[in-house]
Order: structure tokens, then C-alpha cells, then sequence
């Protein structure tokens, strides 16, 4: 996962100093254009502490983007539109969107190096990452307890924890857990078909033998 996030990160950063390169050496735009895209990237000064809290909202908002798209279905769209909007509208920071600007100012000249990782980039990062990952976690507890509470009003026991991790994250235990409920079936079809023949309780003792 680490892995993973590094090259997403280290992708999205060569992509937006690209992009700011080019606006600021390469005549695309006409040059009132390239002065509005001047000073909308311009910022008042903050401190640590407020870019990181800003970050936070930033990342929360995200994450809470992505665990609602699943369910959305048709308003998919609509649900980007309205929390990227929300993270525009409100002035949060976000390592990927705000670097375009922040690397325009620091192509320029507007904006040192040291600045742009001492007030921008760290803190956004740290914010963002911390924002999204208290999120996920606050509502993958929540999911989970509400599982276990709806267990225990039914009369069944909730599963171990440790159950839990093999249950939720392990593809290979789902799939033997699947195979053996299709064997086991196809066994019991069997025997009602034909009732004279005896079940091989032998080789459902070692079908049911979980793999090693």
C-alpha cells in the first residue's frame, strides 16, 4: 500500500510541475490569461498549523467522497462535483490540486523551493493523509460494531476479530470457503438423488481440511 501511494504521489507531482512548466515557459495562453493564472495562484501567507487543518478537511472530504461512490450509482458525478466544489469553496488544501498552482508561482520565480515544502507541501501532506485515513478508519469501526451488534440481537455470536481479518482480507480463504459449500452441496444433491448410496463422510473430513 505505502508502495502504492508513493508512486500515485510521485506521478500526480511530475504531472502538475509539467503542467506548470508549460503555462509558465510555453505560450499557451494569451498573456492577460497567464496574468489571471498569476495572481488567482497567489495565497496570503499561513502558518504550519493552518495549512495542516486545512489539508485535514481536505482529505476527510475525499475520503468521505470515496466510500460514498460505491452506493451512488447514477450520481456519481454529482457527488465529485459537490465535494470537489465543497473543497474549492471552502479553501482547503489538497497535495495534488493545489500543487499546480504552487509549482506556477515556484516556476515563475514568485515562490522558493524551501517555501513550497515548508508551507505547502508538508503540511498538506500530512494533513491530507491524516484527514483520510481518521475518516476510513472512524467509518470502517462503525460498520463493523453495527455488523457485530445485529449479530448479537439475532442470537449469534459475533465473529473473533482474528475470524474477521481471514473473513474480510484474505480472497484465498473466500475462495475455499466457497469451494467447500459448492462440494459439500453437490455431495448432498447427490444423496438425495440417490438415496441407497452412503455419503463418503471420509472425503468431506479432508475437503473440509482448511489448506495450509
Amino acid at each position: 500500500m505505502l508502495r502504492l501511494w508513493s508512486i500515485v504521489l510521485t506521478s500526480n507531482m511530475v504531472g502538475t510541475y509539467i503542467f506548470a512548466l508549460c503555462n509558465a515557459r510555453v505560450a499557451i495562453f494569451n498573456p492577460h490569461v497567464q496574468q489571471a493564472i498569476a495572481d488567482v495562484s497567489k495565497e496570503p501567507p499561513a502558518s504550519f498549523w493552518v495549512v495542516l487543518m486545512r489539508a485535514v478537511f481536505a482529505g476527510r472530504l475525499l475520503a468521505l467522497m470515496v466510500w460514498l461512490l460505491p452506493g451512488a450509482e447514477s450520481a456519481r458525478m454529482s457527488i465529485i462535483v459537490m465535494v470537489t466544489y465543497l473543497i474549492g469553496l471552502g479553501g482547503f488544501n489538497h497535495i495534488v490540486a493545489g500543487s499546480n498552482k504552487m509549482f506556477f508561482q515556484v516556476v515563475t520565480g514568485a515562490e522558493s523551493w524551501s517555501a513550497f515544502l515548508t508551507h505547502f507541501f508538508f503540511p498538506t501532506l500530512l494533513g491530507n493523509v491524516v484527514g483520510g485515513v481518521s475518516l476510513v478508519a472512524f467509518l470502517g469501526h462503525a460498520q463493523q460494531e453495527r455488523t457485530s451488534r445485529e449479530r448479537r440481537i439475532k442470537g449469534r455470536p459475533a465473529h473473533s476479530p482474528k475470524q474477521k481479518r481471514r473473513d474480510n482480507s484474505c480472497p484465498a480463504f473466500l475462495n475455499y470457503r466457497h469451494s467447500l459449500v459448492t462440494h459439500l452441496t453437490m455431495r448432498a444433491a447427490t444423496a438425495a438423488v440417490e438415496p441407497t448410496t452412503t455419503m463418503d463422510f471420509t472425503a468431506v473430513e479432508t475437503a473440509t481440511t482448511e489448506p495450509a
